[in-house]
């Protein structure tokens, strides 16, 4: 029974410190959180567009030019 105890007292505190960790980087930085909750914008055109749009962009060559 003690193991058990033990086991959730460190569990608890393994919890607790990220905890505060998050809220620290949140206080100090202030774009966890923005991470996580963002609104998907991008993935939401796409789906409406009906899938992936490539952009061809342009890119200037030489004849005889070697890769």
């Amino acid at each position: 029974m003690q193991m058990v105890i033990t086991f959730m007292a460190v569990v608890a505190g393994l919890i607790l410190s990220i905890a505060v960790a998050l809220l620290a980087e949140e206080f100090i930085f202030g774009q966890v959180f923005r991470l996580f909750f963002a609104p998907r914008r991008v993935a939401a055109n796409r789906a409406r567009q009906g899938g992936l749009h490539l952009v061809q962009q342009t890119v200037p060559a030489r004849t005889g030019q070697k890769r």
